[in-house]
């Protein structure tokens, strides 16, 4: 039950960071709890993701409903609406089948994956950390683009992104939220439009996991009751922190601790 506890609360917390929740929940799995089998170890973690699924609806559950309204109003629906759902679309089928077969490649390449899990995260670490630096130096005439300028090229770049965060170490939010922002999507819409992408797949990826094998028990649905609670929690302070600091420092923080990452 301790594990259950401990594990829904790191998925919670990591979540939204620019950290890998997937690496960290297979790190305490292995080193405190001893776990040894890789792959199960990483099909735990990502079955934990329905728990800040959840989380994720209940806090953008008006966009959620408005973009499922808009599915049978198509007509009279706004073009900033159609680009997002066009998105959300095409990035959910990408990020699928490139996650997918990430995921079935892991237990064949695993040092390779690790490997390139640090790489991958030392790139996308100093990405965040110049885009702070452009966000500090280019606060006038930097034109920023809206949810209505998403374009096939972001769809494809978000979705790339966040399929390849089924490798442990490599942050899903930190991609995905850096592409946003290196393609000036404004900052706030970058944070939100990241989280709101990660449902469908994540809701995929749960339902794949539970007919491939993960054991839905006492203790799993603890953990995901904790990383229900606990990341519904850490994204509302998250989005409350975003609009109150100047976000080149919120970006600033996120590299650095996308740096950190590399040490864990």
């Amino acid at each position: 039950m301790l594990e259950a506890i401990v594990l829904g609360a790191i998925q919670g917390i990591v979540e939204w960071l620019p950290l890998s929740s997937e690496g960290m929940t297979v790190l305490a799995q292995i080193h405190l709890f001893g776990a040894s089998d890789l792959s199960r170890a990483v099909s735990l973690s990502l079955f934990l993701h329905l728990g800040t699924l959840l989380a994720a609806v209940v806090y953008f559950r008006r966009d959620i409903i408005r973009l499922a309204r808009s599915l049978f109003h198509w007509k009279e629906v706004d073009e900033s609406t159609k680009a997002f759902v066009v998105f959300l679309v095409i990035v959910t089928i990408i990020s699928g089948v490139f996650g997918f077969a990430l995921l079935l490649s892991l237990e064949y390449a695993e040092a390779v994956l690790t490997l390139s899990a640090r790489g991958l995260t030392l790139l996308i670490a100093l990405a965040l950390l110049a885009t702070s630096i452009l966000l500090w130096t280019r606060r006038e005439g930097f034109e920023k683009r809206k949810e209505k300028d998403l374009s096939f090229l972001h769809s494809l770049l978000v979705g790339v992104g966040q399929g390849l965060s089924v490798i442990p170490g490599l942050s899903r939010s930190g991609t995905t939220i850096s592409i946003l922002l290196l393609s000036r999507i404004e900052e706030r819409d970058a944070l939100r439009i990241s989280f709101i992408a990660s449902i469908p797949l994540v809701f995929a990826g749960a339902i794949y996991l539970a007919i491939d094998g993960v054991v839905v028990g006492v203790e799993v649905i603890v953990g995901l009751i904790v990383a229900f609670v606990v990341g519904l929690g850490t994204i509302k302070l998250l989005m409350k922190i975003a609009k109150r600091i100047d976000f080149a420092a919120f970006v600033f923080v996120f590299s650095i601790l996308m740096f950190i990452a590399l040490f864990i």
